[in-house]
């Protein structure tokens, strides 16, 4: 296949993706805003649950979108211990931001798949010089939106930890996962994750996430498999809960 013939199919693409609207910078991808540019071109990776994207150790600096599945953004606080920072769907941008603020090499953060699904990549000087080729208040627009990502990820992730029971967390956890895992269209039924990471999310160990996952299986909240949970219709109040918590939107 010749090169132009690619393009062009990848242009197409971009123009029926379903995430355009919803995308931060979805006005920019494959159009070319200057002759002398070559039009912002994504890369779509499939990510599968534990896949890492992204650490602060990597030296090339990257912007995620993503169009399916659910991202966590993990934060190391101190030696063996991390925290849960933030949870992306369908639609956010992230990264952005760190296109305009000063970078550091440090190992803090890592992003990874939570739930397996699509994210588009892109390097993050082309982005930027695309942003900064647009006329204002289009690149301040762009960044506003960004800011709303991260605002809401984080929310999604503190309300989860904020709950003093451990039951409650584990509940609002998988409601939250599966409300973001369903923004682009899916219905999904079950949720391919283990006891670890849903441990490492609301902040729990194992063995007391276990023990509380079998008693919900046992009131049929929800159905255990292998490294996987069926959430039942029984857990519509924590659905509820999870729709206005993630209601805050990613504006287009």
């Amino acid at each position: 296949m010749r090169m132009k013939d690619f393009l062009k199919g990848e242009a197409i693409a971009a123009e029926n993706c379903a995430m355009r609207d919803f995308c931060p910078i979805g006005s920019l991808c494959m159009v070319e805003h200057k002759k002398e540019s070559a039009p912002l071109f994504p890369t779509t990776i499939d990510v599968d649950q534990g896949d890492m994207l992204w650490t602060d150790l990597r030296s090339e600096q990257r912007v995620f979108i993503v169009r399916s599945g659910v991202l966590s953004l993990m934060a190391h606080v101190c030696e063996d211990w991390e925290t849960p920072f933030a949870l992306y769907g369908s639609g956010a941008a992230i990264g952005l931001a760190e296109l305009y603020v000063p970078r550091t090499t440090s190992d803090t953060y890592h992003l990874k798949a939570l739930v397996p699904g699509k994210v588009c990549s892109f390097l993050a000087k082309p982005l930027r010089r695309h942003i900064e080729t647009l006329p204002t208040p289009l690149p301040y627009e762009i960044l506003s939106k960004a800011f709303v990502n991260m605002s809401a990820a984080a929310l999604n992730q503190s309300a989860i930890i904020s709950k003093p029971l451990l039951h409650d967390r584990i509940a609002l956890l998988l409601a939250v996962l599966r409300y973001l895992a369903e923004l682009d269209g899916t219905h999904v039924e079950v949720l391919h994750i283990t006891h670890d990471e849903i441990a490492r999310h609301v902040m729990s160990d194992r063995g007391s996430v276990t023990r509380l996952l079998n008693k919900m299986e046992q009131d049929g909240i929800v159905e255990l498999g292998y490294r996987s949970v069926r959430i039942h219709d029984s857990m519509e109040p924590g659905a509820k809960e999870a729709a206005e918590i993630c209601s805050m939107p990613y504006p287009a």
